[in-house]
């Protein structure tokens, strides 16, 4: 039987805004408490229509880590790496010391899909750059009582995030349960994508984002509806140290955060 009482706070997705043609988003989790929230920076989820297109741009001092809901989006980076994700597929990305990159719809399909921005530890911030795609056979799936899990993340060798994380894709069918494990001393969050289930005995609703309470042991929150629905969970290890978020650059000091701007402006984001 899983646990109940374990949330420790709801919060809200942000309004859904353009960001160019045919391309839109909306903030899932927000960059407000990066402190609380370690080792998560943000998450947001992105709607692009087939004549959309994420123009190259840069990321520095993060990885991102980018779950397909639906469609197949084109991708590729500096480094010559390229191909196409499709629904179900993640792309690990760590931007380390600086990547540029790009994507676009596939096939005339419309996009939908979320990227998170994963903190990396002071000691990994200027990694060398590089993206890794898991597929969705790759991942391990799990059957419930009318529920089905895929779970991401785990035993890559080389592993898939350069710190702990791993995203479970959870849809639930009418009727149906899941329980999630929570991790001892892991930042778990779950954000409704569709549908309205009851998570750890609270009634949510689409994009709610459920955070429960870092626990010292394990424990079990439990997702049920009687209606189908569709979440996902993540759940990474908090760091303990500064952090500084600003436009596409994470860093461990203000100071670093301006070098970071200026290496954009020289046009050095990839050589330094």
């Amino acid at each position: 039987m899983a646990h109940e009482g374990l949330i420790e706070r709801v919060t809200h997705a942000g309004q859904r805004r353009a960001l160019g043609p045919s391309v839109s988003n909306r903030m899932l989790v927000a960059p407000d408490d990066l402190r609380q929230q370690s080792p998560f920076i943000l998450l947001v989820e992105d709607f692009i229509e087939p004549q959309g297109d994420f123009h190259e741009h840069p990321h520095r001092g993060l990885e991102t880590v980018t779950l397909i809901l639906s469609g197949s989006l084109e991708h590729g980076d500096h480094l010559g790496s390229s191909g196409v994700l499709h629904s179900g597929d993640v792309q690990w990305m760590t931007a380390g010391s600086g990547i540029i990159h790009g994507g676009r719809p596939a096939d005339g399909s419309t996009v939908h899909g979320l990227q998170l921005w994963l903190n990396l530890p002071n000691a990994l911030r200027k990694a060398p750059p590089g993206t890794r795609v898991q597929r969705r056979d790759a991942a391990i799936m799990e059957r419930t009582q009318g529920a089905t899990a895929r779970t991401y993340g785990k035993d890559g060798n080389p592993p898939w995030s350069r710190t702990p994380m791993t995203l479970t894709d959870i849809d639930i069918a009418a009727g149906g349960l899941y329980v999630l494990k929570l991790t001892p001393g892991h930042r778990t969050f779950v954000c409704v994508i569709d549908g309205n289930p009851i998570v750890g005995g609270t009634p949510c609703g689409c994009g709610d984002i459920i955070w429960p309470a870092i626990g010292a042991t394990e424990a079990l929150l439990s997702i049920a509806g009687d209606r189908p629905a569709r979440l996902v969970a993540y759940s990474g290890v908090p760091i303990d140290e500064a952090v500084f978020a600003g436009g596409p650059f994470v860093a461990g000091s203000e100071a670093e955060l301006q070098r970071d701007f200026a290496d954009l402006r020289a046009g050095n984001i990839v050589s330094s």
